[in-house]
C-alpha cells in the first residue's frame, strides 16, 4: 500500500514464516528491474523508498494502538529502520567517508520528516493496509495485479504511472 501510495512500483510482495510459525520480519518486496543503487536515485526517490521501509513498524504500532490487533507483529522493525538511515545517508554523505555533525544534523531531520510520513500514510490508508496484510496471512505472496484489486477493485486506468514491470499503470492510491 505504501508502495501503491508513494508511487514505488513493484511486482510482489511475500512474508515468510520462521520454523516456531511466526512471521521472521522479513517482508520482500520484488521491485524487479528498478534499479538497486541507491547512488543513483534521486532524493524524492530514496525518501520515497524510506518511507516504505518504515511503514511495517507503522502499521503494527497503529494496529495494537487501536486494538485492532489483527496484523501479526513481526521483528522486522529493527532492520527496516537500519534500512531508511541507510538510505538516507545515501542522500548527505558518500558511505567510505566520516559523517560530519551538519551532515548527521541533517540526516536526522530527514529521517524525523520521513518517519511522521510513514505515521501519516499508515493512519490514512490503515483499511487497506490491514486488508493486504490479512492476505499476506493467508497467503504468503501476492501480486501487484491483486493487491491493487484486493484494495481497489474498480480502477481506472486513467491516472498514476507506468509499472516498470508489467508495462501497466501504477495507480495513486
Amino acid at each position: 500500500v505504501a508502495c501503491l501510495v508513494l508511487g514505488l512500483p513493484f511486482k510482489n510482495v511475500t512474508i515468510k514464516r520462521s520454523p516456531d510459525n511466526k512471521y521472521d520480519g522479513h517482508i520482500r518486496l520484488d521491485f524487479g528491474r528498478n534499479g538497486r543503487d541507491p547512488k543513483t536515485w534521486t532524493r524524492e526517490k530514496i525518501l520515497a523508498h524510506a518511507t516504505q521501509s518504515l511503514c511495517g513498524a507503522a502499521a503494527e504500532g497503529y494496529d495494537q494502538r487501536y486494538r485492532h490487533r489483527q496484523i501479526d507483529p513481526c521483528a522486522g522493525a529493527k532492520s527496516d529502520q537500519e534500512m531508511a538511515s541507510f538510505l538516507i545517508r545515501c542522500i548527505h554523505c558518500p558511505l567510505d567517508e566520516e559523517v560530519t555533525e551538519a551532515q548527521r544534523d541533517a540526516m536526522l531531520a530527514d529521517v524525523n520528516a520521513v518517519s511522521e510520513r510513514a505515521v501519516v500514510l499508515v493512519r490514512d490508508n490503515f483499511q487497506k493496509i490491514r486488508k493486504v496484510a490479512l492476505a499476506l496471512q493467508k497467503r504468503g505472496t501476492l501480486t501487484f495485479d491483486e493487491i491493487v484489486a484486493l484494495i481497489r477493485p474498480t480502477t481506472s486506468a486513467a491516472a498514476g504511472t507506468r509499472h516498470a514491470a508489467s508495462g501497466r499503470r501504477l495507480e495513486r492510491i
